[in-house]
């Protein structure tokens, strides 16, 4: 694939670039305001679960599809940002869905009450490995359902971050082989 980022000219790398930014902050702002606006309903164990399933094959499909538009991109650095400005939100709103469902469904889950902003900031807290301490699961499913978000934060910041690099790899130079 030739790299025809160079030929373009410069209005229209700027709005490439300008796409590349405004279409995943909608996304970011449009999954932020369905978090905080919408109808959530109480969750018993087995729903967690499911939920929490559902987020992980939601990312899941979502980076396979992301890894296509990559390889098919011109532009595939600004297709690989815009991916992870679309994963990491979906990834962070399905999780903190899930902690605000199961500290309705039962209030001793964690240490205090968990409004949607205190869902989200924990959520956040586990993801980036900061964990203040202000916010602790306390029973065993809670524990067990963070301890699954922690290993799939290190998979979403390992291997996804992995298959995206190789992605824009690949459709740079054409299509080479990913090792």
């Amino acid at each position: 694939m030739s790299d025809s980022r160079n030929s373009l000219p410069g209005r229209a790398r700027r709005a490439r670039r300008r796409k590349a930014v405004v279409r995943p902050t909608l996304t970011a702002a449009v999954l932020l305001t369905l978090y905080f606006v919408a109808p959530l309903d109480e969750l018993d164990d087995k729903g967690s679960w499911l939920l929490l399933a559902g987020v992980f094959l939601a990312v899941g499909v979502v980076i396979a599809w992301q890894f296509q538009r990559i390889l098919q991109s011109t532009a595939p650095v600004l297709q690989a940002a815009e991916a992870l400005a679309v994963v990491v939100p979906l990834y962070l709103i399905g999780c903190s869905v899930m902690y605000y469902l199961m500290a309705e469904a039962s209030p001793d889950s964690f240490s205090q009450s968990l409004s949607r902003m205190g869902s989200l900031y924990f959520t956040v807290t586990v993801l980036s490995t900061v964990g203040f301490g202000d916010i602790v699961a306390v029973t065993a499913t809670t524990r067990a359902v963070v301890t699954v978000q922690m290993l799939a934060n290190l998979f979403l910041l390992g291997i996804g971050g992995r298959i995206i690099f190789g992605a824009v790899e690949r459709a740079r130079t054409g299509g080479a082989k990913l090792e």
